[in-house]
């Protein structure tokens, strides 16, 4: 009837049909009948009988994405073999992820799948374990048949290293790393890059360094009494020796894992290296000479030098030699090789009641022992080296080998005790100038504080400027992003680039100049006020206007105990002088250009947000410029991690002019808001500055993002990483947001005491200088 509602009728079909559609199929090739009846027959009298409908189907399906003949037969053997030894489940998805994978990169990369896809069921126990597994060779699949094949060369490994889980995660990350750069994804997944070793080893062992940081660095600063930064090693190369611990100055540097070197996993070994690596901290003066030492000798030297830091630290807290003692396990039957025999001597050395018959080894106890009562002495080590090393050579034992790795197991490298710069085929953490990273409050010849990490540009790898300045500006350096999901930060990721910033016409600037009346006059009576400077007591003063009762209490207590008094008991009231360095960054993305609400609410009814941003800025230009305080104005967009756009509108040592407010006024919408880089970049700025107090104030109307990068959550959390990382170097961060939908991420970000949202965008002139002065009288 016209009007009527279609009804739906229900499809029967004959358990058969599958299994008769595949042999009708199959019947009409002749380059495949043969074939098949007689894996049909033995397949139908083995287990696939009992679900030959399911089989029946999921080789149809082969078939409907025209994975071809040589696909199917490769499907036919494994269900031979592996037929009786696994689910029907994890076969039939095994064949659903060849056709998948065959629609991504073609038959040929579907055959290789099934050829080796044996291994996989042999590997997991049913569909529930082959799951992560199949799951992440359709992701590969994705990214195109060159990764994949590379992973299927190494699946053998991959099993025997990670769980489906770690395998799925391993793939996530390699392919947010490598994106859609087909040379970094051929290299991530042949493990050729660096990162995706690492990231394995992260995958496989879960992170043991990450999970343990906080932990190991409250252990550091509890046994040194300072504060100690921990430091990921870069993950080492395919031929690359053991790795150890290291040290320099008040940094420790520690591997990913030390399952690579013994097979042992776990806390244990972390903390044993940190607490050795304290007792070189607390007991090394500093670094030693080598003076002409051959590499026994400073081999030698290094040892005798664990062994009594270790003493000492033993004297101070005797159950570090429970921490230490497992992992001293050198044979006393051990070959009279150069490896076996230090390691014996550090055994010895560490253990005095351990027997070990090799004379050497029995010098080398009895001398320490001997010494015990110069375990003060930073010379001891060298001395009783050399006496070593000198007899050592009389044995004609074979030569330490370049890459002699130090043994037991949680010792360090020793190459934070020696002043040997690094070769140049070093790893790059070694080429690091890491003695430079102090904690103690003193001042470095750029103006710095050396309680601070690095800042620079060096620290985050800057990149010379070399290229020829385009459109997108002069590149200047780059700068790590951190990927929350791999729980990695990617160094050298964001290339941040100086762009030009066109000035506005003198009329502009003029209009700019004149709007905001009322504001000024309330600016023009705050900055009257804070020119005086914030009031403060000078105590035990030799004269003054009041008593100092603290001052005067102890010279009472003084006078009647017959000493003689402090006559210093009075106080004055003095006027503290401002020392702060306040840098402006303001979001310039393309949201800018929007218009704020109008009169009454109106949507899009008031002045473009832009415009606003630069009246504000404007507005506090002037007012610190009246105040003499150093104010440098940027602004930034980006497209892209490889265009980060940075625009110099004010700098820290120029004055507040007419060139100067030209570029603010012309400040002008652009693209994306890679607002971490952006912030890392501002950090590199203030620490240079030699202003006791340092702020940022960031301006945004959004939350972060950029075309390469989907996931909002990504550059939010790499954000959030930037300000606690210029929080902990001492500088303070604040944000405006100018949305209320900005609200919830500018929290997360900045902290909610540092996040204030302005719901009417027309307020942010002066809500910016308010900002401002509460600022400057905390």
């Amino acid at each position: 009837m016209p009007g009527s509602r279609p009804q739906l009728t229900v499809v029967t079909t004959d358990a058969e049909s599958r299994i008769a559609r595949l042999h009708r199929y199959i019947a009409r090739r002749d380059d495949m009948r043969a074939t098949f009846q007689d894996i049909w027959q033995r397949l139908e009298a083995g287990p696939v009988g009992a679900w030959r409908e399911d089989w029946s189907a999921a080789a149809l399906r082969l078939f409907e994405v025209n994975a071809g003949p040589a696909v199917q037969m490769a499907f036919w053997r494994l269900s031979l073999t592996e037929a009786r030894r696994c689910e029907a489940a994890a076969l039939i998805a095994t064949a659903d992820t060849a056709g998948g994978i065959c629609r991504h990169c073609g038959s040929a990369a579907a055959r290789g799948f099934l050829e080796r896809a044996g291994q996989l069921l042999a590997a997991t126990d049913g569909a529930r374990a082959l799951g992560p597994w199949l799951d992440g060779l359709l992701d590969l699949a994705t990214a195109g048949a060159e990764p994949l094949a590379a992973v299927l060369q190494r699946l053998e490994m991959l099993l025997g290293t990670l769980d489906g889980p770690g395998f799925r995660h391993w793939v996530e990350s390699g392919l947010a790393v490598a994106a859609q750069d087909r040379a970094k994804l051929r290299a991530f997944f042949a493990l050729e890059d660096p990162l995706a070793r690492q990231l394995l080893q992260r995958s496989a062992l879960g992170d043991p360094l990450g999970k343990l940081e906080r932990s190991l660095q409250i252990y550091l600063h509890a046994l040194t009494e300072q504060p100690v930064r921990i430091r990921a090693l870069p993950p080492p190369t395919a031929d690359a020796p053991a790795q150890r611990a290291a040290f320099s100055g008040r940094l420790a540097l520690l591997p990913e894992s030390f399952e690579r070197d013994e097979g042992r996993a776990g806390g244990a070994v972390y903390f044993a290296a940190a607490a050795h690596i304290a007792a070189h901290m607390t007991f090394t003066p500093g670094r030693l000479e080598p003076g002409g030492l051959k590499p026994v000798q400073l081999a030698l030297v290094s040892l005798v030098e664990d062994a009594r830091v270790e003493h000492l630290a033993m004297r101070r807290m005797p159950g570090l030699r429970r921490l230490w003692a497992p992992f001293h396990t050198a044979r006393p039957d051990g070959a009279r090789t150069m490896p076996s025999l230090l390691a014996r001597l550090a055994r010895a050395l560490f253990d005095f009641d351990h027997p070990d018959p090799e004379p050497w080894v029995q010098k080398g106890r009895a001398m320490l022992q001997a010494r015990l009562a110069r375990l003060d002495d930073p010379l001891l080590a060298r001395e009783l080296g050399n006496l070593l090393g000198h007899d050592l050579g009389q044995m004609r034992i074979p030569t330490i080998a370049r890459h002699h790795v130090v043994e037991p197991l949680y010792r360090d490298d020793n190459s934070g005790l020696w002043n040997i710069p690094p070769p140049e085929d070093a790893p790059e953490v070694e080429a690091i100038a890491i003695d430079t990273v102090r904690l103690e409050r003193e001042e470095r010849p750029d103006g710095g504080r050396e309680d601070e990490p690095d800042l620079s540009p060096e620290a985050g790898k800057v990149r010379p400027a070399a290229a020829p300045p385009d459109e997108d500006g002069m590149p200047v350096a780059a700068y790590p992003e951190w990927d929350y999901r791999a729980r990695i930060e990617r160094p050298g990721w964001a290339i941040v680039r100086d762009a030009r910033a066109p000035p506005a016409p003198a009329e502009a600037v003029r209009r700019a100049e004149e709007a905001y009346p009322a504001l000024t006059r309330r600016i023009e009576a705050l900055v009257r006020g804070a020119r005086v400077g914030q009031p403060f007591r000078r105590k035990r003063q030799p004269d003054g206007e009041q008593l100092d009762l603290d001052a005067a209490v102890e010279a009472t207590i003084a006078f009647r105990a017959g000493e003689r008094p402090d006559q210093r008991v009075y106080q004055k009231v003095a006027r503290r002088p401002r020392d702060l360095s306040l840098l402006l960054l303001l979001d310039g993305s393309r949201s800018t250009a929007d218009r704020a609400a109008g009169p009454g609410g109106v949507t899009g009814g008031g002045p473009a947000i832009v415009s606003l941003e630069r009246d504000a800025a404007l507005v506090l230009a002037r007012a610190m410029a009246r105040l003499d305080d150093p104010l440098a104005i940027r602004s930034f967009d980006s497209n892209g991690r490889e265009k980060v756009r940075i625009r110099r509108l004010k700098d820290f040592d120029e004055p507040f002019d007419r060139r100067a407010a030209a570029r603010i006024a012309g400040l002008q919408p652009g693209l994306s808001t890679r607002l971490g880089a952006a912030i890392r970049h501002a950090g590199t700025e203030l620490a240079r500055r030699r202003s006791w107090r340092r702020l940022l104030v960031v301006v945004t109307d959004g939350e972060p993002s950029d075309i390469d990068q989907p996931d909002g959550r990504y550059l939010a959390e790499d954000a959030r990483r930037a300000v606690h990382s210029l929080r902990g170097a001492g500088i303070d961060v604040f944000a405006l947001g100018l949305d209320t939908g900005v609200t919830r991420a500018g929290r997360e970000i900045f902290g909610r005491q540092h996040f204030l949202p302005i719901r009417d965008v027309a307020d942010l002139p002066e809500r910016l200088a308010m900002l401002y002065f509460r600022l400057l009288a905390r």
